[in-house]
């Protein structure tokens, strides 16, 4: 690459952002659709429901930290936001009353909205994983607000209502409501599995475990012992593998399994599970096969 364009655009002299209060998700879907299909240039509209977590977002200076917010932002010369803020609060009447905020306040709060603070890692939502869900915009309140109501989660809207920024890991376990539709219905789904599971294999459970008492009898009278731990027969099969494939491939997989272990710590916070799932059921199978003699055979 010899030569690099670059398109600059120039910063507003003036910002200014027009706040409704109170309104539901839905009822601010259409007031940022009506005002970002308004003649006013609205260049941003956002809105914050009212949470628990909306004290901790960086806009309660705006209102009541329980009260939803609605955002609407101009930008450009100051007489020219000047007099569009003023028209466009007017066709915004039968939202409610508009309050203006301007320049550093403005800035302030779109910065908040844009890094979605209500779910930093540092809040009270930092340990569990925020879905970030791009939709028509018209649609985005009537999503947000089944996806909060369904999951006990929390939402933020930006576009006007086309992009949802989203927590909706168990909030209502975690503020003691046990959600029927996440706990009690997922544990009966895993119940009802595991005995199907256990009735189509109950033919053949007789003679599994015949075939393994077998094998585990052998294994008493083998001259070669070893055979019988599982941990043996991993670190036989390592080395022999390893001494053919040569020390790139054996570097290769050492790092390859440092990073797995250093990717399940950094992890551990946002996804505690990942370890347990990467690793657990090799140890898992290692215990069942020194627990049942189990002798594996690695020549």
């Amino acid at each position: 690459m010899t030569e690099v364009t670059l398109k600059v655009m120039p910063r507003p002299e003036s910002e200014s952002t027009l706040v409704l209060h109170g309104l539901d998700d839905v009822t601010a879907n259409r007031a940022m659709t009506a005002a970002l299909g308004s003649p006013f240039d609205v260049s941003g509209a956002a809105h914050v429901p009212s949470s628990i977590f909306h004290a901790a977002s960086g806009l309660d200076d705006l209102g009541s930290p329980r009260e939803a917010i609605t955002l609407l932002r101009l930008e450009g010369f100051s007489a020219s936001v000047a007099h569009r803020a003023d028209a466009l609060g007017k066709l915004l009447m039968p939202f409610g009353t508009a309050q203006m905020v301007e320049d550093a306040a403005s800035a302030t709060a779109w910065a908040s909205v844009r890094d979605v603070q209500s779910f930093a890692a540092n809040g009270t939502l930092g340990a569990w994983p925020v879905w970030r869900i791009v939709c028509p915009p018209a649609s985005g309140g009537a999503l947000g607000r089944a996806l909060a109501r369904d999951t006990g989660g929390d939402v933020i809207y930006d576009w006007g209502g086309g992009l949802i920024w989203a927590a909706l890991v168990l909030l209502k376990i975690m503020r003691g409501e046990r959600a029927k539709d996440l706990v009690r219905l997922p544990f009966v789904g895993f119940v009802v599995g595991g005995v199907i599971t256990l009735a189509l294999y109950a033919p053949i459970i007789p003679s599994m475990i015949a075939g393994i008492s077998a094998v585990a009898g052998t294994s008493a009278i083998d001259p070669m012992q070893e055979y019988q731990n599982p941990l043996w027969a991993a670190y036989e099969g390592l080395r022999t593998g390893l001494g053919q494939a040569g020390p790139i491939v054996a570097t290769v997989g050492l790092l390859v399994l440092g990073l797995a272990v250093l990717g399940s710590l950094s992890l551990r916070r946002t996804a505690p599970l990942i370890g347990l799932v990467t690793f657990g059921h090799i140890i898992l199978t290692v215990a069942l096969l020194l627990g049942v003699g189990m002798r594996i055979c690695c020549s």
